[in-house]
């Protein structure tokens, strides 16, 4: 059984595709920043605290942009 909330195949198409968009955005500016940090994960405290928190969500943003493209795929058209 399928329950659709919105109609428009065109708005959840967009909106699938704006926040895959802004998921991959994210992680490029992620790797830019890993680049080019001035510190490493063993330098400091906060350098392990930085490198394990934006890791931790860069991952997180990753695996729910890899589950959006699947339910993307899988969306009746």
């Amino acid at each position: 059984m399928c329950v659709c909330v919105c109609v428009s195949v065109q708005a959840v198409t967009g909106a699938l595709l704006t926040t895959v968009g802004l998921g991959v955005l994210f992680l490029a500016d992620q790797y830019l920043e890993y680049s080019t940090a001035p510190f490493t994960i063993t330098d400091s405290p906060y350098g392990t605290t930085f490198f394990m928190t934006t890791g931790f969500h860069g991952f997180h943003v990753l695996v729910g942009s890899i589950w959006l493209m699947a339910a993307l795929a899988n969306y009746p058209r």
